[in-house]
């Protein structure tokens, strides 16, 4: 048995403001709050570059900074690595997961589990 084969398309929409509604196709007005009504968009930015960091990859920048540094984490006279117990201490002392300037919840709403990725900033 074979698999039929798969087609997909890629449309794109562009709307453009004109005061004359005989250019018009189709009639909206401009709504700054929630409801009906339509925004204007004055960019479109990617997740992925405003909170580049995972959890893995935010403890591994924050490990290389620290041995950049020369900075050590004692615990007595024990040197400890940066770990994801420390960074779970920070996010949740300086609310990381519920400011936007420092992370952003990228599951889907079907999901179960959150998945956060952060900013530089965090």
């Amino acid at each position: 048995m074979t698999a039929a084969p798969r087609y997909s398309g890629l449309y794109e929409t562009s709307f453009v403001v004109t005061k004359n509604p005989k250019k018009a196709d189709l009639a909206v007005h401009i709504s700054k709050n929630d409801g009906p009504g339509i925004a204007i968009i004055k960019e479109v930015q990617k997740a992925q570059d405003k909170y580049p960091y995972t959890t893995s990859l935010a403890i591994e920048e924050i490990r290389r900074r620290l041995g950049k540094a020369g900075v050590e984490l004692k615990v007595g006279e024990d040197v400890k690595q940066f770990n994801t117990f420390h960074w779970g201490i920070f996010v949740r002392f300086y609310g990381f997961k519920g400011e936007p300037r420092f992370a952003y919840d990228r599951s889907l709403k079907t999901e179960k589990q959150a998945s956060y990725i952060y900013s530089q900033q965090a």
